[in-house]
């Protein structure tokens, strides 16, 4: 009885050893395979492409990659005169015209983190310029 209780155990183990180095030797084999690489972003590349294109729009009143410590954030710039001005964050969105000297200004309410704000610009011509703002908004003390 004893001698069955040992053949047991070594056929049981040799068992359970030979499917789990079964199991770790196909997963290996999955994991050596070629991984796809990822692809640019295309908002990315459309700002680095179009770089003329977005210094059309010039924001004052802050810069990208600002933290502020207020929700309440006003946009304030210069574009073409008479351009119709479009700046979205999320849901928000505020729509204006500029003035005959190209002035505009917007105000957007912030979320706590990175909010990323679009300007877009539509001049008399038709032509669209835009510039993505990132803006953190947080009131940790630095």
């Amino acid at each position: 009885m004893l001698k069955e209780i040992i053949l047991a155990i070594i056929i049981g183990a040799l068992l359970g050893f030979g499917l789990t180095g079964g199991y770790l030797a196909l997963n290996k084999k999955n994991t050596d395979a070629p991984q796809p690489t990822p692809t640019p972003i295309l908002e990315e590349v459309k700002e680095e492409g179009n770089k003329e294109n977005s210094e059309k729009i010039n924001i004052t009143s802050i810069q990208d990659y600002d933290i502020v410590e207020d929700d309440n954030l006003e946009i304030s710039g210069e574009s073409s005169p008479d351009s119709t001005i479009i700046i979205t964050l999320d849901d928000q969105i505020v729509d204006d015209t500029t003035d005959d000297k190209g002035q505009f200004t917007g105000e957007l309410l912030l979320e706590s983190g990175l909010n990323i704000i679009k300007v877009t610009v539509i001049d008399p011509q038709d032509n669209q310029f835009e510039k993505t703002l990132h803006i953190t908004y947080s009131t940790a003390k630095i």
